[in-house]
């Protein structure tokens, strides 16, 4: 029996490198979709730039740490506490749920000007997961008829019982504290074990953060040389057979239209 998986590289539009290393897993089968971020220096560009080589669907990746804010409200709101920038860190957030939804439609918005319909929605740092936006924004999926990024088991209100499709999410992987490729293909093994011990059902979905490191990506953020071990392993013929003995079928967001 095979089990549907979505590997979604985040962070599309934040450099040139990882830009470039999404495009190639894309063309090569590492990876089935991505996510744009919008409000980063430079990103609709760098977007435009990487745009016609791009071979997956691309979704937005919804962000209010890092970058700045697209909203008038939300340049208001970062004004006076940030520089009018977004704060660097999630536990800064401290938004109040209507400008915080202006801004991310604001996002959507921008994002389907420039390119289209986006293939689906996430976001940056799991701010979705906050219980104070998590209804919200599962609401704002609903109104653009968007799948999105699965929340935590357990968490109130389902997306079920609000009409939106989401996937389970499996953040394991890139968020373990791995260095080597060797340890990197044995963690991505356990998630997916882990995963079918827990019985996690529906449409899964790995996130990954690949890219090539350089001293714009190290300006930016902690996250950087392993984003080249993620691109490598996800691009290996030994990352591949870990999906095959797990009888893993790569999909994408179009499989829930």
């Amino acid at each position: 029996m095979t089990q549907p998986l979505i590997i979604n590289a985040d962070d599309f539009g934040l450099t040139d490198g990882v830009c470039q290393a999404i495009v190639e897993l894309g063309q090569n089968g590492g990876v089935s979709s991505t996510t744009a971020m919008l409000g980063v220096p430079e990103a609709l560009p760098r977007i435009h730039r990487y745009w016609e080589k791009l071979t997956i669907p691309c979704g937005v990746h919804l962000h209010v740490t890092y970058g700045f804010p697209i909203s008038k409200s939300m340049q208001q709101y970062c004004a006076s506490r940030w520089e009018g920038n977004f704060p660097r860190s999630r536990p800064e957030i401290d938004f109040p749920l209507d400008i915080l939804l202006e801004e991310c439609r604001a996002q959507l918005d921008l994002f389907i000007t420039e390119f289209g319909r986006p293939s689906h929605f996430d976001t940056h740092h799991g701010f979705h997961r906050d219980s104070r936006y998590r209804e919200g924004l599962l609401k704002l999926a609903k109104e653009y008829s968007l799948p999105t990024r699965g929340g935590r088991d357990g968490e109130t209100p389902t997306a079920a019982s609000l009409g939106v499709i989401e996937t389970n999410v499996i953040e394991s992987w890139s968020n373990a504290g791995w260095d080597t490729v060797e340890d990197g293909l044995l963690k991505l093994k356990e998630v997916f074990v882990q995963a079918k011990t827990n019985n996690l059902g529906g449409v899964w979905e790995l996130v990954c953060h690949p890219g090539y490191t350089d001293d714009h990506l190290r300006a930016v953020t902690t996250l950087n040389d392993r984003r080249e071990l993620e691109k490598a392993i996800l691009s290996s013929p030994e990352g591949r057979e870990v999906l095959t003995q797990q009888g893993l079928v790569l999909t994408d967001f179009r499989s829930f239209k």
